[in-house]
């Protein structure tokens, strides 16, 4: 009998991509002058955000514009972990999905996967972190979800799916028996390759 491979979804920013980095860069370079997007902010942590800018006010909308023009230029956005490419392939029985709601464009989200030599099985783009939640506990064949997010990790797990928090201020994430809390993506790797 035929077995689906497991499934495992990655979030792209925080997990896979030091987008957070680039959009701290463009911020202190603005001004007060931001790149405007007419989107809404998709449950992004502010105060994440606001621990780097030092307080000062910037709106969703403001905060969703740094993040479409930081993807414009793929090449300025550096991978969480040098090693992503090779952990990823060393996963070789599992099926790897991105689940993102970044505002960066696809078409530059894909370049960033490409130019890093990051191999995965898809690349999926959702309009909130509701929508992403409910397709990822939904999936059968989904096994396990990483995320930087504590909130989105523990609502995972309360949903009855494994799920890592890749977060390194750890102290942060809720206690959940499907919620594991990982430093790195080494420790990542190694608890995956458990399953």
């Amino acid at each position: 009998m035929y077995k689906s491979p497991r499934t495992i979804a990655l979030d792209l920013e925080g997990v896979v991509a030091k987008s957070q980095e680039r959009v701290i860069q463009l911020f202190n370079a603005s001004d007060g002058a931001m790149p405007a997007h007419n989107g809404m902010l998709r449950n992004y942590d502010m105060t994440q955000f606001l621990r780097y800018t030092n307080g000062e006010h910037i709106s969703r909308e403001q905060l969703l514009g740094l993040f479409a023009e930081a993807w414009k230029n793929p090449r300025r956005i550096m991978m969480v972990d040098d090693n992503i490419p090779t952990i990823l392939d060393g996963l070789d029985s599992w099926k790897i999905l991105i689940a993102t709601t970044t505002a960066g464009n696809p078409d530059n989200v894909s370049k960033f996967f490409e130019m890093n030599r990051i191999t995965v099985d898809r690349i999926k783009f959702f309009e909130t972190e509701e929508e992403k939640i409910k397709a990822i506990v939904s999936n059968s064949d989904m096994r396990a979800y990483v995320d930087d997010n504590p909130a989105v990790a523990l609502k995972v797990a309360e949903a009855g799916k494994l799920s890592f928090c890749l977060n390194i201020y750890s102290r942060n994430v809720g206690r959940h028996k499907n919620l594991t809390t990982v430093r790195d993506w080494e420790e990542l790797q190694i608890r995956l390759l458990r399953l």
